[in-house]
């Protein structure tokens, strides 16, 4: 018997965790199959409890000699799995699921497990978020002098907000390729833009753009996705123009409004740098920008690999180990 959308999404939407339930909707599943992946949907509801889990297959790059011998991908969970059952029961009947199939698990859980190797983050496992059942006036108060200044600074300036989908991508991608030039990091491709806006669109799930004009420019735009009553700011980029008039404060501005307005409880700025972890972070300009709209600082346990194939787990974790001192060494 197949897994109904609409007892999946109720179901996500009673267990959800504070931040990235969007990751566990079918819709995002949906997302991912059109980036390639093969993706299974497990539920599983018993007199023991229930467990639920949106699994998605990653294939490892082993070297082919190793191929022959060893599971060919592993499973990540993203912030999951969900239900009733303790975080190890969980795990533990996943891990039997996907004997022989695969060589670990990756999870996003809750609480920590009392097993598995904490790795290095695929979602962010600190982020900030308001509380919009407080309204925007009591939250404009919360917000550092600085934010406060610029956000009416933009506003007199004359920056202005709208929003769109697939039509609105080429002003988009153009402010991230400045972005990540300017920032000395990479983004994603434009496919998988594509396909957030394609298929994380539903009764759930709805992302779209937002875009800051001036002048009758964008320069400065934000891809959010709505969902679970969290409104998500996944993605933003602006451009080298007039940053003069600090269009992204005017755009989170009118963004925390609009999710006030339609009903949504909770604003997350998806990630910032841990709490104490100083100005070298990759993540500290970021997370000075977010700072500044106060809100509460959440904290998820972070990534765990869990083995399936203990072997092929050890091998993968050792060769990612070495790859930095590998790529030293041939200068790539």
């Amino acid at each position: 018997m197949g897994v109904d959308k609409k007892a999946w999404d109720a179901t996500v939407a009673k267990y959800a965790p504070v931040t990235g339930g969007f990751l566990q909707a079918w819709a995002w599943g949906d997302v991912e199959k059109a980036s390639g992946h093969v993706v299974e949907r497990i539920l599983d509801e018993s007199k023991s409890g229930l467990l639920l889990a949106q699994c998605v297959e990653n294939t490892l790059p082993w070297p082919a000699p190793l191929r022959r011998f060893l599971p060919s991908s592993y499973v990540f969970v993203p912030r999951g799995p969900l239900g009733t059952h303790s975080v190890d029961t969980a795990v533990a009947t996943l891990q039997e699921h996907f004997s022989g199939k695969a060589a670990f698990l990756k999870v996003e859980t809750s609480t920590v497990p009392s097993a598995g190797k904490l790795v290095g983050h695929r979602h962010p496992e600190v982020t900030r978020m308001l509380d919009l059942s407080l309204g925007f006036a009591e939250l404009e108060k919360g917000f550092k002098p600085k934010t406060r200044y610029n956000m009416k600074l933009a506003e007199r300036k004359g920056v202005t907000v709208r929003v769109g989908g697939l039509e609105l991508l080429p002003e988009f991608m153009a402010l991230v390729a400045q972005t990540t030039k300017r920032g000395g990091f990479s983004e994603h491709e434009e496919g998988r833009f594509v396909a957030i806006l394609e298929h994380a669109n539903d009764d759930t799930v709805q992302s779209f753009l937002a875009v800051a004009e001036f002048d009758g420019e964008v320069i400065a735009a934000n891809l959010m996705i709505d969902a679970f009553g969290v409104r998500t700011y996944l993605h933003g980029a602006s451009g080298n123009r007039h940053r003069e008039v600090m269009a992204p404060f005017a755009l989170h501005g009118w963004l925390i409004r609009d999710a006030i307005a339609k009903g949504l409880s909770s604003y997350d700025f998806w990630g910032i740098a841990p709490p104490g972890s100083g100005d070298n972070h990759p993540w500290a300009g970021i997370t000075r920008f977010k700072d500044g709209f106060g809100g509460t600082v959440v904290t998820m346990p972070g990534t765990f690999d869990i083995a399936i194939n203990p072997s092929a787990t050890s091998l993968y974790h050792f060769l990612r180990g070495i790859r930095p001192a590998v790529r030293r060494l041939i200068g790539r």
